[in-house]
């Protein structure tokens, strides 16, 4: 459906202008269904997703604890597609064209969008939500400010890969000027190893990636950690983090929710270092606030991405300087999304990357 519809456009049967998706229908309930798509906006686009990423908060919607996206909704943000139509106001793309899209459209004329800093729109609209549908299904709606053209040659799979990408290059961007040569980052899901791809392309020449199990030690070295800590073998991750560096860090990346973690962030961070919260927290997590003034260290959240940082992504695909695509650990076709999101679930410490395919992988 186009990004203004609503829940009440949803019907089955128009061959037209409709689509195959994977709803949302329940808690941990997937089920196909055909949705109507209705008549493009001036400024939307028509995309026949080729790949589309399943996120963690794919999961935590597909688990009822997502705090907005909720059944009825058909998930997924993370794709790469074909524009099969455009409205009557784009000018940026063309039919033919692929893209990458961002997770939400800002509406580009408050504050924050007018300063560049359209991730912190407060009027954005989001896929999954407010009967947006996302990109687990065949087509998908999209507005012409959220997305990026992508070169020939790009896979799908890479392509996908683009919008968690640029969440690792807009935190990463966020040190500054301070050129780091050692990092930290805690948790390494994609968005975590997304944060060390970007960092070491910006310089850093040596990333300690802290997760649970060998699984996403491997991920982490793929990615290309120069060391790995398993936090479930060692006694203290702080002390381990030190041991492995000789001493505390220029820069750490949060990319982990645990109790405690930012209090983690701090005391692995040298005097005037930084700590980039890339991660969302579920509640108010308590934070040891002097530690932070004594050592002078400098806390700074990261938010999403810019369709800047989608464009900065894309040429890091381009020059060859990462390579996303080692991240994926399982593909499926987009008829069974139930079975990957019950995997992510069960499994998350051996999973990375899941994949769903809705054209059957073509490129």
């Amino acid at each position: 459906m186009s990004a203004a519809a609503t829940e009440r456009d949803v019907r089955p049967g128009d061959s037209v202008s409709s689509t195959r998706a994977q709803l949302l229908s329940a808690v941990r309930t997937l089920e196909p269904t055909e949705l109507y798509l209705g008549p493009l906006g001036a400024d939307e686009l028509l995309v026949e997703v080729r790949a589309t990423g399943v996120c963690g908060s794919d999961r935590a919607a597909f688990l009822g604890t997502h705090p907005y996206k909720s059944a009825p909704c058909v998930l997924g943000h993370e794709l790469s597609g074909v524009v099969v139509q455009a409205g009557s106001a784009v000018r940026e793309v063309a039919v033919g064209d692929s893209v990458a899209s961002a997770a939400s459209a800002h509406c580009g004329r408050c504050t924050e969008c007018a300063r560049g800093a359209a991730n912190l729109c407060a009027n954005k609209t989001s896929l999954s939500h407010g009967g947006w549908h996302g990109s687990f299904a065949e087509r998908v709606v999209l507005r012409e400010r959220m997305i990026v053209r992508l070169p020939d040659g790009l896979t799908a799979e890479a392509g996908a890969l683009v919008e968690p990408l640029a969440i690792g290059v807009h935190a990463a961007a966020l040190v500054g000027d301070r050129r780091p040569h050692n990092v930290v980052v805690l948790g390494c899901g994609t968005i975590g190893l997304a944060t060390l791809m970007a960092a070491r392309a910006g310089g850093a020449q040596h990333v300690l990636c802290v997760d649970r199990g060998a699984v996403k030690g491997d991920l982490a070295r793929r990615a290309g950690a120069s060391a790995y800590v398993d936090s479930r073998a060692v006694p203290s991750v702080v002390r381990a983090v030190l041991d492995a560096v000789a001493g505390p860090v220029d820069v750490t990346f949060v990319a982990a929710g645990y109790e405690g973690v930012v209090d983690d962030a701090v005391a692995v961070t040298r005097p005037g270092g930084a700590v980039v919260l890339v991660s969302y927290f579920d509640g108010a997590p308590q934070v040891d606030l002097n530690a932070v003034v004594a050592r002078g260290i400098t806390v700074v959240g990261s938010a999403l991405c810019t369709v800047t940082d989608l464009a900065r992504a894309v040429a890091s695909l381009v020059d060859g300087e990462v390579d996303p695509t080692v991240l994926i650990t399982h593909k499926f076709p987009l008829d069974q999304a139930q079975v990957a999101l019950e995997l992510m679930v069960a499994d998350g410490e051996t999973v990375g990357k899941i994949m769903l395919t809705p054209g059957g992988g073509r490129d």
